[in-house]
């Protein structure tokens, strides 16, 4: 169903298991990738597995349900997106996704080529992100990255209309070039006092956009 541009829904019905992804190394693309149109899924109880790009460039997606007696996944308080119940990890996202504060780990690409995403948060409970995690979302304008994230690798390549993005005190890895696709970019926000720390990991072309912001007063 490749680039099947006036696709709109799928319901896979009750026998669904697998839902193949890209393979670049054979030039072969994701089972509904490109499908500009497509604006709703629902996966059976029977799914089980999906690989990474199965729905890259599906611009218009606004809608992504599980089925409730689904044993693997789910998508827990209506937020859009495909979870695994084991790992509480999210797996598949779209435009309109919500993170839900249970979700702790977001898989490789998970919005990756979603160019229909504007701006996107990832909690502070949120430990895990899959170093691709936003790659080529071209609508992408505001994102913020909360949590003590272990590797961030290059999530932002190819988010050409990124403008500006926030971290939390304890990103421990990143990527020094992960911005260089990035023109548009106006600041990078850091915690009061962390400036430096990410000056460390980030390449100098764009120290000059890292803002520290004001440390939260405690009003009690």
């Amino acid at each position: 169903f490749a680039y099947c541009e006036d696709l709109k829904s799928i319901d896979f019905g009750k026998t669904l298991e697998v839902v193949k992804g890209n393979d670049s190394y054979f030039g072969k693309p994701g089972a509904f990738q490109g499908c500009k149109s497509l604006e709703k899924l629902f996966f059976p109880a029977s799914f089980r597995f999906m690989s990474s790009g199965a729905f890259y460039d599906c611009d218009s997606l606004i809608s992504i349900k599980v089925d409730e007696t689904n044993q693997r996944y789910d998508s827990r308080e209506d937020c859009n997106a495909v979870i695994s119940k084991g790992t509480n990890a999210l797996i598949l996202g779209c435009s309109t996704t919500v993170i839900p504060e249970s979700v702790t780990e977001i898989e490789d690409t998970a919005f990756g080529h979603c160019n229909g995403l504007t701006e996107m948060t990832l909690h502070e409970g949120i430990t895990i992100v899959g170093t691709q995690v936003f790659r080529n979302c071209k609508g992408l304008k505001s994102a913020a990255v909360l949590g003590p994230v272990k590797d961030l690798g290059c999530a932002f390549y190819g988010c050409k209309a990124l403008e500006t993005v926030t971290f939390g005190a304890g990103i421990k890895k990143m990527d020094e070039d992960m911005f260089d696709t990035s023109p548009a970019l106006k600041a990078i926000y850091v915690p009061a006092k962390k400036a430096s720390y990410y000056k460390k990991r980030l390449n100098e072309n764009v120290h000059g956009l890292i803002v520290e912001l004001e440390p939260v007063k405690n009003t009690k």
